[in-house]
């Protein structure tokens, strides 16, 4: 590999965005046409995922699972289809409801590392984290489902 190609290579990594985490996204069922047949999808309409007012935080991969943990719902939400909206904002509000006055606990930081392995470090959570996140989501879903009706479905990705 010459220089020039080693310089190529590092621009090309350089360009690359990995995301791991996940945000909460609206959807809708389509039918459109793939080689002539008929095929339904999810998907949005144009401009909503440039939309600021509905957009949701990004969490991390490991908090948005303890977040959906937390709610009871799948927390695999890489292969969960997506949830109807209406039966999101009803868990996520139920949840606050009986957590009026019940702040979530601290989780401290912990660092664990098994012999011959790596040392994994976990941030902890500050107080009330769950009661905020629960709170943005069902929010951010309220928003969804007001400016764009036709978005029926949550999903986590």
């Amino acid at each position: 590999m010459t220089t020039a190609d080693a310089k190529d290579v590092t621009m090309k990594i350089n360009e690359v965005v990995m995301q791991e985490g996940a945000s909460m996204t609206g959807y809708m069922r389509d039918t459109v046409s793939f080689n002539g047949e008929p095929r339904e999808v999810w998907t949005f309409p144009k401009g909503y995922e440039k939309d600021a007012e509905v957009q949701s935080q990004y969490f991390s991969n490991a908090s948005m699972r303890a977040v959906l943990d937390t709610l009871g719902m799948d927390s695999d939400f890489e292969d969960a289809s997506p949830v109807p909206i209406d039966q999101f904002i009803n868990i996520t509000t139920q949840w606050l409801q009986k957590h009026v006055g019940k702040t979530s606990a601290e989780e401290p930081d912990t660092v664990t590392q098994q012999p011959g392995s790596a040392r994994m470090i976990d941030g902890g959570k500050p107080e009330g984290y769950f009661n905020q996140a629960i709170m943005h989501l069902n929010q951010t879903a309220r928003r969804i489902k007001q400016k764009y009706p036709q978005l029926t479905h949550v999903s986590f990705n």
